[in-house]
């Protein structure tokens, strides 16, 4: 199975910090991703990816989302970008760092998926881990205001 490139994707279930939950064990990081498009998610689905669906109140099928592993104790740990359209640029995230994610809202994602195809018991199925992603954080306007500022922006001179 190839990798899978989406771009513009929303994200929910975030747990950069894999921190304990009910469906996630300590330490495991993780994400998912939401298909805005039902067709897309199903055919994602159907190449074999662990698709899952989210429902609403009534019990309906609105839309899917993917599970994604975050995995830094692999051979190839993920190269995972916090990008800033108001001129900050783009910052390289690192196991350390990650967990910031969890706390800034995110606009959209570009990302590249690595399958794990696994089976046990019988059963088998494709997990989606994290290769490389780019993280584009909302801002707002004051993020906007002061994302160019330097020092000599300062209007008016510190007592001392």
């Amino acid at each position: 199975m190839k990798r899978l490139k989406l771009e513009g994707m929303r994200v929910i279930f975030k747990n950069f910090r894999g921190e304990k939950g009910t469906y996630n064990s300590e330490g495991d990081r993780s994400f998912s991703l939401v298909f805005d498009n039902t067709v897309v998610g199903e055919e994602i689905g159907h190449m074999g990816w662990a698709v899952k669906p989210l429902r609403n109140e009534e019990g309906e099928i609105e839309t899917y989302h993917l599970p994604v592993k975050v995995n830094y104790g692999g051979r190839m740990p993920p190269r995972i970008y916090k990008v800033s359209v108001s001129g900050a640029g783009q910052v390289l995230l690192e196991e350390r760092t990650i967990s910031m994610l969890d706390y800034l809202p995110i606009e959209y994602v570009d990302v590249i998926l690595h399958p794990y195809e696994w089976e046990v018991r019988g059963e088998s199925g494709v997990k989606a881990y994290c290769g490389t992603m780019y993280v584009v954080i909302e801002e707002n306007e004051l993020d906007l205001k002061w994302a160019n500022f330097s020092k000599d922006d300062i209007p008016f001179e510190a007592e001392e």
